[in-house]
């Protein structure tokens, strides 16, 4: 029993030598800005030669190789765009930390050919944090790579954890409390048209956050940036490079108080409304006089009076329950070669229909009397039923030799 325990002892001893005999180079890559000016470089790789280990620098510029046998090495220096370098006879002691810090040198020199063999990164969390500091305008930015991290289903819910971002009805946003009418949506650097047809305004519930490159809100101008915002301009950047196929669907059901389940007022419709379209029910009739006709004629003239009479009667009111709030999206990559070529293509397809009930009280009064009590000119008791339904296709296409 002495002599187990005794070469337990001693077995235990030698792994615990053999684990402790390791060294770490750790310090710290800086970028020569200007003459008197060094700023921390962000995913700079350092990789001891000859092996497959090393490691990356993180937001603040520093890097650490932990697990390294005693011994003399060489460092390499690589970035993007910069210098690589070559640091020799770096000595690893069991125990003890090797300090390197490095200032690397932008490449200015007269380059030849250039061969791409892959794609420029820029759905991670160092490339939106690298663009958003290079940005002249105040901004900030969320990274595809942070998007999968959460449980976000749409564009709309990704923002929300942007600082000074409201979001109205689950798909408008407000940026400083600015109203969603004074901002600006810009995807893939292509300025979006307004999704509703009485102001101007981007629901952002259609973009499914599966095909979300990334996302940069900029609550301030810059010259490369259009003026006619004031609250911020918000840039969507989609994906155009899959790099493994995959396959998402998204179902969401929502519930409104004082409207889902409720009873629901609506006028006469075509069975195509779920859709977001009419099927040709509420069409003008055949011979229904034109707009300027119409403008020139006289306001008690007969020809307004037949037109009128042609419009089919449909304006009664119907009553039903209104359903709960509902989302769904689909999303599809894929990629696949032909020859030399290498194709990849992504399809997003997002459907929301959703019902909303307002009430809203209207007075009016005279004007105000100092010396009588203000008199009531009118009061109106209005209520609002509406039935929003909107369908978002996206499909992009990339080709790479």
């Amino acid at each position: 029993m002495q002599k187990c325990i005794f070469y337990c002892i001693i077995l235990w001893l030698s792994v615990t030598v053999a684990f402790a005999q390791t060294g770490v180079i750790s310090g710290k890559i800086t970028e020569q800005i200007d003459e008197n000016t060094l700023e921390e470089a962000i995913g700079v790789t350092v990789v001891i030669e000859g092996t497959t280990i090393g490691a990356a620098t993180d937001m603040e510029g520093n890097y650490r190789i932990s697990n390294v046998k005693p011994g003399t090495y060489n460092l390499l220096i690589s970035y993007i765009g910069y210098k690589s370098q070559k640091i020799t006879d770096v000595v690893v002691e069991a125990d003890k930390i090797t300090t390197i810090n490095v200032t690397i040198e932008e490449d200015v020199e007269q380059l030849g050919d250039i061969v791409v063999i892959g794609f420029r990164e820029t759905d991670s969390d160092i490339a939106v944090v690298e663009e958003v500091r290079k940005s002249e305008a105040v901004a900030n930015g969320i990274s595809s790579e942070q998007i999968e991290k959460s449980q976000d289903g749409d564009a709309a819910e990704v923002m929300q954890r942007v600082p000074g971002i409201t979001i109205l009805e689950n798909r408008f946003v407000m940026v400083r409390g600015v109203s969603d009418r004074y901002n600006n949506v810009m995807i893939n650097n292509v300025i979006a048209p307004s999704t509703e047809v009485d102001i101007r305004s981007f629901a952002f519930d259609l973009i499914p956050s599966s095909v979300i490159d990334r996302m940069l809100i900029y609550k301030s101008g810059s010259p490369e940036m259009p003026g006619d915002f004031a609250g911020g301009m918000i840039k969507v950047f989609t994906k155009n490079n899959v790099e493994e196929n995959f396959t998402t669907v998204i179902l969401g059901v929502g519930y409104r108080n004082n409207t889902t389940f409720q009873p629901y007022i609506s006028s006469e419709g075509s069975p195509t409304d779920f859709l977001g379209f009419d099927n040709g029910f509420r069409s003008l009739p055949n011979n229904f006089p034109d707009t300027r006709t119409l403008q020139e004629s006289g306001r008690a003239s007969e020809l307004r009076q037949a037109a009128g009479q042609s419009l089919n009667n449909n304006f009664g009111n119907s009553q039903r329950t209104a359903l709960p709030d509902l989302n769904m999206g689909f999303a599809l990559g894929r990629k696949f070669e032909i020859g030399r070529v290498k194709i990849s293509n992504i399809t997003a397809l997002n459907y929301s229909n959703a019902y909303e009930y307002r009430f809203t009280d209207r007075y009016r009064y005279f004007f105000f009397d100092p010396e009588n009590p203000i008199q009531q000119r009118f009061a109106y008791e209005d209520d609002t039923y509406r039935n929003n339904v909107r369908i978002g296709l996206i499909h992009n296409w990339r080709a790479a030799i």
